[in-house]
């Protein structure tokens, strides 16, 4: 049942049981009054309920945006954990595979964040944090650019190519671009709580 008939249901139980009340002092006048009582307290009633959802709305963005920004967090450490272990040479069969998967993993991660917060953009926008969204797009789009080139870089057939400094700085940029999408998150999850 939506809210709406819900609403509809309690202002006909209401009049049902002011009205014959009204009836039998047989005025028009106390019908009408009755019936503006019953309005009344119904819009007492639904600008209660409204303020309690808006609330309600705001605190379910409050906890996914806490949620995105833990888990920025743990991306960026997680990049970190990478970046620490891409060498100067070209690696072992073994340690490539090793950084393949941590790259996979991050990348599969960065996909998840993104969907998470296509699903808050609209949400940031209607709260006016157009500069979050783009921070948070722009530092995931960068996040996943940096992860493909990691692994195109640990094919067998670029190792040749490999150049450690050059990715690192890549992976340093990456991390960084994440960095300020959680400033930008924290910034609006502290705004968002004190504007309870």
């Amino acid at each position: 049942m939506s809210f709406t008939s819900h609403r509809v249901r309690i202002a006909i139980v209401a009049l049902a049981l002011c009205l014959p009340n009204a009836a039998l002092s047989q005025s028009s006048t106390e019908i009408f009054d009755a019936v503006n009582v019953v309005t009344d307290w119904f819009s007492k009633l639904t600008a209660k309920f409204d303020t309690a959802v808006k609330v309600e709305g705001r605190d379910q963005l409050q906890r996914a945006v806490d949620r995105l920004r833990k888990d920025l967090y743990t991306l960026e450490g997680d990049a970190q954990v990478l970046l620490d272990d891409i060498p100067d040479q070209a690696p072992s069969t073994t340690h490539r595979a090793r950084l393949d998967l941590l790259a996979k993993e991050l990348q599969e991660t960065v996909q998840r964040l993104t969907r998470t917060s296509r699903e808050l953009g609209a949400e940031l926008r209607l709260n006016e944090a157009e500069q979050v969204e783009t921070a948070l797009f722009t530092g995931l789009r960068t996040r996943n650019l940096v992860m493909r080139e990691l692994r195109s870089a640990l094919l067998p057939a670029r190792e040749a190519d490999w150049n450690g400094a050059l990715i690192r700085l890549r992976m340093s940029q990456g991390i960084e671009s994440i960095r300020t999408a959680q400033i930008a998150v924290t910034s609006f999850s502290r705004k968002l709580a004190q504007s309870k």
